[in-house]
């Protein structure tokens, strides 16, 4: 099991994007968690099928012996069940494969609901995915319930089998005139119990457990066999490798006329960097793809996949190149058909360069970063890297761990250079205000940090690794201007200064800086060169953001921002979180369960899947069907104890068929009735389980990891854990040790209880008969408690999971859930918000993040919200969307929130993150959740937020369907569209945080015009990194430590030069 684990956690990180949209993480969260274990199940009860090949034939020769052949008409009723258990078996399998189906979908849709919380909580969408969610686990409980039919068949023979065979073999017996003596009856009674164990247990068990062991590891195969990125699982790590080893398809003179005949190579330089590259191909780092076709990838963060480890020298290598040549890039397996992402591309990057790609939103920025760094599957075209490259994308991935540790990476720690790199970076006063510094826990996905700061760890983790090419996929679109000027000058111009360095970017300063700039055009390349020629051919009037200048400041300005940066400098000592609850932000140790399974577990578990009189009745029917059961061994006594003459009379015969009968009948009916209280009972809580979650305290899904949470969702097997799996095969190996060890000694203390019964059989009783009973009864329930002595521990073992399940059914619920009181109709109508003494922390006991809060804001207002990370800009966000609680009053409308029902606060405000959040679906249903708009209102909104042709292209249109989170599309499409979504909620407050970060500038100036023209009836609070964004609001607010420091227009706050705005403005060059 732990080889087809390893297997699965190491193919993750290597498959293609083509290849991995064939499968999800509800997928990949199934095969680890449920086909891997088949892996330990399946070998036992294949040993025992194995067995019975030699103990069947042995039974048999003794029946002849001492029965004669009638008793292989019992016999053969046995062995006729094998191929209709493997009829049933392969039924099964496919019914398997059907619900693994529909379990991947399931787990699918739950990790879309635990990983986008906030966004369903934000935008009150519990009611809709609680539905999603339980109508995808009612069509698997469906499915269950058919296979589970099925099984319940195998296993009621499995107890009555050898009741029929013995019926049978003794109505055999009769009808050929021979008198059933005690002897006769019960030998053939127990050899019946043996054969029934043999035939009717060991392989209705291990036959079905062997095709889904082949299903299981078909979907395995299915799954290592999906296509790598390129050469990436073949590739070969070393000190200096050789072109042969490290190239896709090497072919230097091809490169080398391609390269001379571009028109990229103008002047020495370039023919210099071509004579570096003609020299030694046979030894420099080389990476080629000729003639390849590549389709789009996503945008995972692969580390340091093309990295060699070595040591930093600050000298450039001499045969370090980047190069691309008529690249296509064609979007194919997302039913879009062959829609080109990039078409003949063609540029150069020397070394020690840097290259600024810029273009409007969906021009193929990130496409092309993607595809050099190898993210791409083959298309057509050339991509040429010769050295060791760092990929920084657009959407940053921080995992949970300290602030150092995702930095490093798993690099040896080199202080000096972590210095350098965190201070580079703009880190170094972000760490000073942790509590504990970059030994700070910044939780799942980075939840402690900010969007920039978790953008900067990601960019300082690439220049860490201190690869030859750096591609930065505008990883300072997230952070504020101030920042990413001091990043682009302290970490691109100087301690990359030896690099190749592609640079994502919209900013002129970039651009200035660069020494060529590649403009990108829906797809292709618009224009290549430097600023100023690309400037005077008009190519970059709509992808230029103008970046705070200080060069031409005035000596007031300079002094001021010179006084800004002390004060700044001195400020950032003062002890002060990023997030307040960063300090006490750790992920919560998993509560393990020691000693017996209570007796209430059970209760709890049973009433969760019928009520208390059915669950009586259901006790009734097993207790009726076990008195059936033994019956016929009862009425046997009795008909060896009569004449000849009356065993053979008809009416003696069909009581014992009915006996007979109705045993093999009510099996079958309780087998199917305790199975469908079980899924019954899985189904409800699994419903409960969901509920819960989805009223939990976010800070819940903070402290506890996304795997541990989808674990419940799964079958729950908590042995399989990422941290400790050679520690768990150590100790169940010990289990497996254990139980054989118990299954030896529990078969001495049958056969000693057998001997035991015989004896005193012998020495006591009178009726032959009586004492045969007695010694096949004994016989048979030796054999059945050892199982079931095992089974009882296996039950044990798994009710461990209904117990991690029913803790997750009573999770605290965010208070608000439990207030019923709704608002007055059409609330709120105005947008009016006051703040009135707000006080508010992320956890009993934590520090206040918002202090005594007090403001007013107008209805109908436009409000920007400025401050430093930290100041309480996101709390002030979280208060109003009462995540969590705070004090005090929060009064929209003159209707305070905290008196009335929760998700009908949320529902009456639309908030737009920085972050973009979708889900899987059709383009329609994240538009429109609630189907609540017209196709017409649909298009018009697209229109305005400038993706209207990009959706016509789209097949299915407004159908189109959206992989999880929305990757096959680009970050800015993603924001756009829900921007887009906010538009149409047409919500009287609107909460906007940055909705513009990931977009070209013209259609930045488009979207501010459309939500200044269809918000004018809402309230819209601006949360401001780049003061332009602010510049027509009608009020500023300035926080300082979760308090309001200065508020008023942006003309008074300017006024007032001591003020905290007006140097926030001079940093920027806002005010000239």
């Amino acid at each position: 099991m732990q080889c087809f684990f390893v297997f699965i956690c190491f193919q993750i990180p290597l498959i293609s994007q083509q290849a991995i949209r064939q499968t999800t993480e509800g997928n990949i969260t199934s095969l680890i968690s449920n086909d891997a274990q088949r892996m330990e199940q399946a070998p036992k009860w294949i040993f025992q099928a194995l067995c019975a090949l030699f103990e069947v034939p042995a039974v048999v020769c003794l029946l002849l012996f001492l029965i004669g052949w009638q008793a292989l008409v019992g016999v053969a009723f046995l062995v006729l069940q094998v191929p209709c258990i493997i009829k049933i078996s392969s039924v099964c399998a496919r019914l398997r494969l059907k619900t693994a189906k529909v379990t991947d979908q399931r787990l699918s849709v739950v990790n879309e609901m635990v990983t986008g919380i906030r966004a369903l909580k934000t935008h009150a969408q519990e009611k809709n995915y609680r539905k999603k969610i339980q109508e995808v686990r009612g069509n698997e409980i469906n499915v269950l319930l058919r296979k589970n039919a099925w099984l319940s068949i195998v296993e009621s023979l499995t107890f009555s089998s050898s009741i029929v065979a013995a019926f049978l073999a003794i109505l055999t017996l009769v009808g050929t005139r021979r008198s059933l003596t005690p002897t006769t009856a019960f030998v053939v009674l127990s050899f019946m119990n043996l054969l029934r164990q043999t035939l009717c247990v060991r392989l209705p068990n291990a036959l079905p457990i062997t095709f889904e062991l082949w299903i299981s590891l078909s979907r395995i195969e299915r799954f290592l066999l999906l296509e790598n990125l390129p050469r990436l699982g073949n590739r070969k790590y070393s000190q200096k490798p050789s072109a042969q080893e490290n190239a896709f398809d090497t072919k230097p003179n091809s490169y080398l006329n391609w390269l001379k005949d571009s028109s990229l190579v103008q002047d020495e330089h370039h023919d210099k960097i071509l004579s570096g590259f003609q020299h030694a191909m046979g030894e420099e780092r080389k990476l080629s793809l000729t003639s390849a076709s590549l389709s789009f990838t996503s945008l995972r963060n692969p580390g340091n996949e093309f990295k060699r480890k070595k040591k930093p020298t600050g000298k450039v290598e001499k045969n370090v190149h980047l190069s691309v040549s008529n690249l296509t890039c064609r979007l194919q397996g997302t039913g879009t058909g062959e829609k080109h992402l990039l078409r003949d591309v063609t540029f150069a990057a020397p070394p020690r360069s840097l290259t600024v790609l810029t273009g409007a939103v969906g021009s193929g920025k990130s496409t092309l970063s993607a595809a050099i760094a190898g993210e791409v599957v083959k298309s057509s075209g050339t991509i040429t890297c010769c050295g060791t490259l760092a990929y920084v994308p657009q959407s940053s991935w921080v995992f949970a761990g300290t602030l150092r540790d995702n930095v490093l990476f798993g690099e040896p720690f080199d202080e000096e250079k972590y210095r350098e790199v965190i201070e580079a970076c703009a880190l170094t006063e972000d760490i000073d205000r942790f509590p504990n510094g970059d030994f700070s826990f910044v939780g799942e996905h980075g939840v402690a940090l900010s969007g920039g700061q978790r953008a900067r760890v990601s960019l300082a983790r690439a220049v860490y690794a201190n690869a030859d090419v750096y591609l930065l996929d505008d990883p300072l679109s997230a952070v504020d201007a101030k920042v990413g000027d001091h990043i682009f000058r302290q970490c691109v111009c100087k301690l990359l200064t030896d690099k190749i360095v592609v640079l994502g970017s919209y900013a002129e300063m970039n651009m200035k800086a660069a020494d060529q700039v590649v403009v990108l055009n829906k797809g292709c390349i618009q224009g290549i060169g430097g600023f100023e020629e690309l400037k005077a051919q008009g190519k970059l009037i709509d992808t230029i953001t103008t970046p705070a200048d200080t060069t031409n400041m005035t000596e007031e300005q300079t002094r001021i921002l010179e006084s800004k940066e002390e004060i700044d400098k001195t400020q950032s000592n003062l002890p002060m979180e990023s997030k307040p609850f960063v300090e006490h932000l750790q992920i919560e140790e998993e509560e393990k369960a020691t000693g017996h399974i209570s007796s209430k577990l059970y209760w709890d578990y049973f009433r969760a899947g019928t009520n208390p009189a059915a669950l009586v009745a259901v006790v009734f029917l097993f207790l009726v069907t076990q008195v059936i059961m033994v019956s016929p061994n009862i009425w046997l006594f009795f008909m060896t104890k009569m004449t000849l003459e009356n065993q053979h009379k008809p009416i003696t015969l069909v009581i014992y068929a009915s006996l007979a009968s109705a045993a093999l009948g009510l099996a079958i009916i309780r087998g199917y009735v305790f199975i469908y209280v079980c899924l019954k009972a899985a189904e409800s809580l699994h419903n409960r389980m969901v509920s819960s979650l989805l009223q939990a305290l976010v800070l819940f899904f903070d402290t506890n990891p996304a795997g541990r949470i989808l674990n419940r969702f799964s079958k729950d097997i908590g042995a399989i854990d990422d941290l400790y799996q050679d520690h768990h095969n150590q100790a169940y190996s010990l289990v497996l040790a254990s139980g054989r060890w118990i299954g030896a000694r529990g078969d001495l203390l049958c056969s000693v209880f057998i001997a035991v019964v015989a004896l005193l059989t012998i020495l006591l009783s009178q009726n032959p008969a009586l004492a045969g009973l007695a010694l096949a009864s004994v016989i048979e329930t030796s054999n059945l408690s050892n199982y079931a002595v095992r089974q009882f521990s296996e039950v044990e073992n798994f009710m461990t999971s209904v117990q991690r399940v029913m803790a997750y059914t009573s999770l605290d619920p965010e208070p608000g859930y439990k207030i019923k009181a709704l608002p007055p109709i059409n609330w709120p109508h105005n947008g009016h918000v006051s703040f009135r003494n707000v006080v508010m922390r992320y956890y009993p006991g934590g520090p206040q993040v918002l202090k005594n809060l007090c403001f007013e804001i107008s209805g109908k207002t436009r409000v920007g919200i400025v401050g430093r990370t930290g100041d309480g800009k996101s709390s002030l966000v979280a208060a109003i969307l009462r995540m969590p609680e705070s004090e005090g009053n929060i009064i929209i409308d003159d209707v305070p929130i905290k008196d009335i029902q929760l998700q009908e606060t949320r529902r009456c405000i639309s908030v737009l993150s920085q972050s973009p959040v979708l889900f899987s679906g059709t383009l329609r249903k994240n538009l429109d959740p609630l189907d609540n708009h017209s196709d017409v209102e649909l298009w018009q909104v697209l229109q305005e937020v400038k993706l209207s042709s990009l959706v016509e292209s789209l097949e299915g249109q407004l159908d189109f369907s959206l992989l999880e989170r929305g990757e096959n599309l680009s970050v800015g499409e993603r924001q756009l569209i829900c921007l887009a979504r906010t538009l149409l909620q047409q919500s009287k407050i609107v909460i906007l945080d940055e909705p513009t970060a990931h977009v070209d500038p013209n259609t930045e100036k488009t979207i501010w015009s459309t939500v200044r023209e269809k918000l004018k009836n809402s309230t819209v609070i601006i949360i401001a990194h780049r003061l332009n964004t602010v510049k027509d609001c009608d009020i500023i607010m300035v926080l300082r430590e979760g308090q309001v420091a200065e508020l008023g227009t942006i003309d008074s706050l300017l006024a007032r030069k001591e003020g905290i705005f007006y140097q926030m403005a001079s940093s920027q060059n806002f005010l000239f």
